[in-house]
């Protein structure tokens, strides 16, 4: 797996890892509207990010220590 795809990996499971993420019950997203430009892109939509548990905001504080001094992954 090239670096790029391996990056794109791990902030995706973290962003899972960490929210949920729940469509907007006034503001439903439509799965059969496509951006008309390319036609592979769902159109933008907003969604409710909330935390999964307590402990998230402590764990993504560390992550960001990690990569602010250049340790990290």
């Amino acid at each position: 797996m090239i670096v790029a795809e391996r990056e794109i990996w791990l902030i995706i499971s973290r962003m899972l890892w960490a929210f949920d993420m729940r469509e907007l019950p006034d503001d439903p997203i439509d799965r059969k509207e496509y951006d008309v430009l390319s036609g592979r892109s769902p159109v933008p939509f907003r969604i409710m990010i909330a935390p999964r548990h307590a402990g998230v905001e402590r764990v993504l504080q560390g992550w960001g220590r990690e990569l602010g001094s250049g340790e990290g992954e």
